[in-house]
């Protein structure tokens, strides 16, 4: 759970949440976090897209545990939906859509089924462009996400 200006980023129930930013900006480093905190309690599925399990454990101290399962490798929704039947997660944390598929409304819709079918949140990162001079983010790609997130140099601000 992280502490913004006026309130707590934390997934909700049934939520789709959505954490951007440029390019080397830190969104692994901010994710593994989240992944370390949630899978103390729960059960959660990390697919990283970005880095496989041994950089991600090495490089951004990822804590491996028996409630972490880690796919390093692209997957399609359909292979998400078969994982998800296999072993009940409460989280799923995927780094980065954009490297998921090409069609990112297409997925983001399916996620959303995803959630309702197997009550679970799901965390994502990706790249997003907002308007530099007044923090303004434009696109509409995520109109399925519950709520976006901007990570910018030493802070994060909601969106939507």
């Amino acid at each position: 759970m992280i502490k913004l200006k006026n309130e707590y980023m934390e997934l909700q129930e049934k939520e789709l949440m959505l954490v951007g930013g440029k390019a080397g900006i830190g969104k692994t480093r901010f994710i593994v976090n989240e992944v370390n905190n949630s899978q103390r309690d729960n059960n959660v599925l990390f697919i990283s897209i970005e880095a496989s399990k041994d950089k991600l454990m090495y490089d951004y101290k990822l804590q491996v545990s028996n409630n972490l399962t880690v796919i390093d490798k692209k997957v399609t929704v359909e292979e998400l939906k078969e994982l998800l039947t296999k072993k009940t997660y409460s989280y799923v944390y995927i780094d980065h859509l954009g490297l998921l598929s090409d069609d990112t409304k297409t997925v983001l819709s399916n996620l959303t089924n995803l959630i309702n079918e197997f009550n679970i949140r799901i965390f994502m990162t990706d790249f997003i462009k907002i308007n530099e001079k007044d923090d303004k983010y434009t696109n509409d790609l995520y109109t399925d996400a519950t709520s976006i997130y901007i990570l910018k140099e030493e802070t994060i601000n909601k969106v939507k």
